[in-house]
């Protein structure tokens, strides 16, 4: 589960420039109730107290999080996205031996006379007989990262890093290898070295609808962005994709024209919502799931009418600047079915290779639209 809780907390403050500001167990949900946790999927939720971590600006001020979990430095009104680091420690502390280090005084006149001394100094009890059955490396794990001081403490990265070292995971190059054989990957890898133009209008829809399918829905493309995602950071650079190409006979001079058709925002990394959607684009997948159809026609259809016009499609100009307003007029044109200068539902999922989620109950699908 901790392993899951550090990738995540890295992927906030690496790739997003996120600091949580309450990290707990609380925070921290299984996907599915009847599974166990090396078979879950963990969530952290509720951003109320995320603010942005710009670089070379004033360090947080402001007192937040959940006494118990909270870092010293924050007490002390001078802190950073260190202080997540803190809290997952006594995150794990408490999974190990059910109840947190640093006991709370409810009868203190402040937060800072409730915390215990040891709290202060970022000293961790090892003394109850349960942590006799508990390695030397996990404890060490603890101390580094509960030091009182934010300077000594260990990074998210590392934090992960030394996480899965302990994590007894299936090696990296034997799912590599499971996976890229796989017939959809092929297929993924011909469908691009065709050098088919890029429709991008499209992909951004299919971004829509990748945020929202299920993860048995996507498990080989999954498992496989993880196995290239090598320093867990939630997204893919250039060179880590260049094993991938180099495992399918991709020679070095399409590595990059390969790895731009991906980027859709131009950031030079792919997130995994991209790395779905071309994906699902390139492997003409036709088996999404109804919801996260609707998901994404909703996206486009602002103003809640059932339909999508052209002013809708040109919004996503402010998000894409690869895509035009002719692009959107073609985007229109070649699906616009019935020609009433707009895209329902149907034709909608007929634009993305989704015509089966609808055609079989699209009367229902547009009911929820509807109401949404």
């Amino acid at each position: 589960m901790m392993n899951q809780v550090f990738r995540g907390v890295h992927y906030l403050h690496s790739v997003r420039h996120i600091a949580h500001r309450d990290m707990k167990l609380e925070n921290a949900l299984l996907k599915y109730a009847n599974r166990p946790i090396m078979e879950n999927q963990v969530k952290i939720i509720d951003f109320g107290f995320a603010e942005h971590v710009k670089p070379d600006t004033a360090p947080f001020t402001d007192i937040c999080g959940t006494p118990g979990y909270l870092a010293p430095e924050v007490l002390e009104g001078s802190y950073s996205e260190k202080c997540d680091i803190f809290s997952c420690g006594v995150m794990l502390y408490a999974l190990l031996c059910g109840c947190c280090p640093f006991e709370v005084d409810p009868a203190a006149s402040t937060l800072a006379d409730a915390m215990p001394s040891d709290f202060h100094r970022g000293r961790l009890s090892f003394r109850e007989p349960r942590w006799s059955t508990i390695s030397g490396k996990t404890k060490l794990l603890l101390l580094q990262l509960c030091r009182a001081d934010p300077r000594w403490r260990i990074s998210s990265q590392q934090a992960m890093k030394t996480c899965s070292s302990m994590c007894s995971q299936v090696p990296e190059q034997k799912v590599l290898e499971e996976v890229s054989s796989m017939e959809s990957m092929e297929s993924m890898a011909q469908e691009l070295l065709e050098e088919k133009p890029v429709d991008y209008l499209r992909q951004e829809a299919l971004m829509q609808v990748a945020y929202h399918l299920e993860d048995q829905e996507v498990d080989k493309e999954r498992r496989l962005f993880q196995a290239l995602d090598q320093d867990a950071n939630g997204c893919l650079s250039e060179d880590e994709c260049s094993a991938f190409w180099h495992r399918l006979g991709i020679c070095d001079s399409k590595h990059r024209e390969l790895f731009h058709k991906m980027d859709v925002d131009g950031t030079g990394l792919v997130s995994y919502t991209e790395f779905l959607s071309r994906a699902i684009q390139v492997q003409h997948r036709a088996c999404c799931s109804r919801e996260a159809l609707l998901a994404a026609f909703c996206f486009f259809d602002a103003d809640n009418s059932g339909k999508i016009s052209l002013e809708e499609l040109k919004r996503i100009l402010q998000r894409q600047p690869q895509i035009t307003s002719q692009d959107c007029q073609s985007f229109l044109d070649q699906f616009d079915v019935n020609e009433d200068g707009e895209l329902d539902l149907h034709e909608f999922g007929r634009a993305l290779g989704c015509s089966s989620s609808v055609s079989s109950d699209t009367g229902r699908l547009e009911a929820d639209i509807l109401k949404s």
